[in-house]
């Protein structure tokens, strides 16, 4: 499983975060990536969540899920984000040519 984990600062509306003395919450933005052990030698398949919340898997709601299928073991790991990222309809069009 890789977890990629990066904080932030901001004022959310729809997102319940622990708020700091200074009012402004700190959320964490988190991808998860298992490999579901489903791949072959060189391809890997993978289930991915996007959380947000504290931090930690519990203390953080889902906001969608996806899967990658077939991802080449020899790519480094940013081609697997890649991957996943052209699978949310949002950014297919603006990744098109990555």
């Amino acid at each position: 499983m890789v977890i990629l984990n990066h904080t932030f600062q901001g004022r959310p509306k729809s997102v319940e975060a622990k708020a700091g003395s200074d009012g402004i919450s700190i959320m964490s933005l988190i991808l998860v990536f298992h490999n579901d052990g489903t791949g072959i030698e060189e391809a890997s398949n993978y289930d991915v969540e996007v959380l947000i919340g504290d931090g930690t898997r519990a203390g953080s709601r889902s906001l969608c899920k996806a899967r990658v299928e077939g991802h080449d073991r020899s790519q480094p790991w940013w081609e697997l984000v890649l991957a996943f990222l052209k699978k949310m309809p949002s950014t297919r069009k603006r990744l098109r040519n990555v």
